[in-house]
């Protein structure tokens, strides 16, 4: 049986976790004993992520001094062991849905089911890391379709295989952390698993907390620049969609052998 672990990265929504997050996974027959919720210790909710987890009997609080989100999933990736299977899920995910028909999303009720079959199947497959559609509208989903090729894992809800210190968990940029992920796996792994049936419902950028209390216009347009310059012919700007902040789409590329550590990325000249 494949085990996991979920962490969770939290930053001034104690009253989201308890109320919506963990009884998501809870519910879907996720082991609270698997679940650890990552918090900095200068978080002005501290307390009452104390109070909220001394009722969840299981469910494990790491207190780190990583600032940043970035900094917290590099804390998070230390915390666990060389090959562990690790979901991160973050703390405004209420539920994983998925589509049937390319109509409509159902909730997924067996969401333990779930993330052993995606690990289960990613190892099968000879890959390391897992995702799911980026966007909850059945629309753009396609049911029963699971692809290995470059795709955007998006960071509310995915899953990897700890390695440390392989660069790709290297994070060059403040914003657009998932995209260089995604992009770095498939370098160095030469594909990601996607469910392309599957996606998390979460509140991105409205729920009060989080990493919006922080990002800013001016970061992401610097992240968007160095990804481009970094990745050249793999990101361009998304300028069909209507937002404060730039946005990115990555090329269509095919699943190919990987790169080994020693090779950078095609933008990245490193002089001998």
């Amino acid at each position: 049986m494949t085990r996991y672990s979920v962490a969770i990265p939290s930053y001034r929504r104690a009253d989201m976790l308890a109320k919506r997050t963990l009884p998501f996974l809870l519910e879907g027959g996720v082991s609270p004993n698997d679940i650890t919720v990552f918090v900095h210790s200068h978080d002005p909710q501290y307390r009452q992520y104390v109070a909220t987890l001394i009722g969840l009997p299981g469910v494990g609080i790491q207190v780190t001094e990583a600032h940043g989100i970035n900094a917290q999933r590099a804390a998070i990736l230390d915390h666990y062991t060389e090959g562990d299977a690790l979901v991160q899920v973050d703390d405004d995910v209420t539920a994983l849905m998925r589509t049937t028909d390319g109509v409509k999303l159902t909730r997924v009720d067996d969401v333990d089911g779930f993330f052993r079959r995606a690990f289960a199947l990613t190892r099968e497959r000879g890959l390391w890391s897992w995702g799911l559609s980026a966007v909850p509208n059945a629309y753009f989903m396609k049911p029963g379709h699971i692809t290995e090729d470059l795709k955007f894992l998006i960071f509310s809800l995915f899953g990897t295989h700890v390695r440390h210190g392989h660069p790709v968990f290297t994070s060059t940029v403040p914003t657009k952390d998932d995209y260089e992920f995604s992009l770095r796996s498939w370098w160095y792994d030469g594909g990601v698993i996607r469910f392309n049936d599957h996606v998390a419902k979460a509140d991105i950028y409205r729920a009060p907390g989080g990493c919006q209390d922080t990002r800013t216009v001016e970061q992401a347009e610097r992240s968007v620049e160095s990804l481009i310059h970094q990745w050249p012919g793999l990101v361009r700007r998304n300028t069909r969609r209507r937002s404060d902040f730039p946005e990115i789409l990555l090329a269509r590329r095919a699943r190919h052998a990987g790169h080994s550590v020693a090779i950078d990325p095609p933008g990245i000249y490193r002089p001998s």
